[in-house]
């Protein structure tokens, strides 16, 4: 019998070439804790917002680009729909895992055991994100400059490379 919670987890990563593949990329992690009636779901992750190194994104676009820029939001609406579809006793996060099988895509999911009661799911998926993609869960806020003139042309404070998201849900049964 176990003593702490269950949860399912899943890394989500990115293979710029299915036809040669390298080293794939991390994107973030997906969680879900299904207890006393209660499924929780929770998305923690990074989506790139301008070229970066290794992502292969400047011949994309359209949905083919999305999937890859906004693959949180297309993972939440899949999710809402699962939600809805899935029993609860199936596991969301393996039923996700057998969909989203191309460039970005859920790596097999495994069971852990969490011992704390307190600590959310979304704290742990935190950690768990921080732990594979190699970087701490932090919300990046851009302060930007005033434009300044100099010459003919104007400095800007360039964008982030990445926007770090996060989702969850919580549905009763």
């Amino acid at each position: 019998m176990h003593k702490g919670r269950i949860v399912r987890r899943a890394y989500v990563e990115y293979q710029p070439n299915l036809q040669h593949p390298q080293e794939p990329i991390p994107f973030g992690v997906l969680a879900e804790e299904n207890s006393n009636h209660e499924r929780r779901v929770v998305i923690v992750g990074r989506e790139p917002k301008s070229s970066v190194p290794g992502l292969s994104l400047d011949n994309l676009w359209g949905p083919f680009r999305a999937s890859i820029t906004d693959w949180i939001e297309i993972l939440d609406r899949n999710v809402v729909a699962a939600l809805a579809e899935i029993p609860d006793s199936e596991s969301l996060v393996d039923q996700l895992a057998m969909q989203w099988n191309a460039n970005v895509y859920i790596r097999q999911p495994e069971t852990m055991e969490l011992a704390s009661q307190r600590d959310s799911l979304m704290r742990y998926a935190k950690r768990w994100y921080g732990s594979y993609v190699g970087e701490p869960f932090e919300r990046r806020t851009v302060k930007r400059k005033p434009a300044t003139k100099t010459s003919s042309s104007v400095h800007r404070r360039t964008a982030p490379l990445w926007l770090i998201r996060e989702q969850g849900f919580e549905a009763r049964a």
